[in-house]
């Protein structure tokens, strides 16, 4: 940076390049500053086109930059500068309190969607046999969604009927999820539950749904499933139907329970089929997945 007094032109006015050195700001971010109201150029030189600012806009530039670093909008900052009762200025902290703890509750659940991706992968720790997977999990804490009166039979193969129950029923957990004022991000993860006394009689009926949720987000009296940590048996598909139009998370299901009773492991929890399906699955057998997952927490035999 040069010298202050370097700056210093036309009666002690500066330019914008120079206001904005001085702030640590970009010409365009003054120019907008300039356009919303929040802060005009002491003079403009309409032969040059030049715009003038004085050292005294200095803290002025500054306060607007601090408060949009907090994440104020332009249009409170306005606020802000024109000055306002402390009531209403505590009220609009507050507020903006508020939005910080939801966008660190969304980026929370983001991150953590984003590690299950990777985690799908699967690792050189994961013991694999015939397309099943053993691995151990740490304790997980999910928001429970129960589907009262829409209860969905996992079939097992494709049909027009099914896919719009499904839409259906993905319809009302969205629903719920917004209503508990979880992040939307979460929408993006929901996981379909069998219950383990329908899957020892083979009986693949959906009446809930849940979403893994961070701890300190949790909402106050809602129904919650800890999944205490241990084994898991999972296995994966790229597509939730083949192109024969045959269920792949059924015959994932089926795969799973067949390794089960193989190696005499007890069920200790709900199925939990977790993915993302894409919104051609009603016109076509595609039903393409990133990546789909089925999961059944495990006792080994002693």
């Amino acid at each position: 940076m040069e010298k202050l007094e370097s700056y210093l032109e036309k009666d002690g006015r500066i330019t914008t390049g120079q206001m904005a050195d001085i702030c640590g700001l970009t010409k365009r971010a003054l120019r907008l500053y300039h356009e919303k109201g929040l802060l005009s150029p002491v003079f403009h030189d309409e032969d040059t086109g030049y715009r003038y600012y004085s050292l005294c806009q200095i803290p002025r530039a500054d306060r607007i930059a601090r408060l949009q670093n907090l994440g104020f909008t332009l249009s409170e900052i306005g606020e802000l500068l024109l000055g306002m009762s402390l009531n209403s200025e505590r009220e609009l902290y507050a507020r903006k309190v508020s939005e910080v703890r939801a966008e660190k509750a969304r980026l929370s659940v983001v991150e953590q969607l984003l590690r299950e991706h990777l985690e799908m992968e699967g690792s050189s720790e994961d013991l694999v046999v015939s397309g099943v997977s053993l691995k151990w999990k740490p304790e997980r804490t999910f928001v429970v969604i129960n589907l009262e009166g829409c209860e969905v039979q996992l079939a097992s193969e494709h049909t027009e009927e099914g896919a719009l129950a499904w839409y259906y029923a993905m319809a009302l957990m969205r629903e719920h999820i917004q209503q508990l004022g979880l992040p939307a991000v979460v929408c993006n993860h929901i996981s379909t539950m069998i219950s383990p006394e329908n899957l020892a009689q083979r009986n693949f009926s959906v009446d809930r749904a849940c979403v893994a949720v961070p701890q300190q987000y949790l909402p106050l009296e809602e129904d919650t499933l800890v999944i205490p940590e241990g084994f898991v048996v999972y296995a994966t598909a790229l597509t939730f139907f083949d192109n024969s139009g045959k269920s792949s998370e059924v015959a994932g299901i089926e795969e799973l329970l067949d390794y089960i009773s193989a190696h005499k492991f007890a069920i200790r929890g709900s199925y939990m089929g977790i993915g993302d399906v894409d919104e051609e699955i009603t016109g076509s057998l595609g039903g393409t997945f990133d990546r789909l997952r089925f999961e059944i927490p495990v006792t080994l035999p002693n």
